[in-house]
């Protein structure tokens, strides 16, 4: 199984007990302003293997 959520704690709470890995990624949608660069934000790839 691999799942993919925003990098909260709540979310590191409730996969404590698997493999968990955290990235940074530059999301495609909702940009705001023409021009601006995308806003990045982490997100935690998670996995039981």
């Amino acid at each position: 199984m691999v799942i993919s959520v925003n990098d909260i704690p709540a979310m590191r709470e409730v996969f404590a007990d698997f493999y968990i890995e955290s990235l940074a990624i530059k999301y495609s949608r909702g940009r705001g302003v023409e021009g601006q660069a995308r806003k990045e934000s982490m997100e935690l790839l998670i996995r039981n293997f």
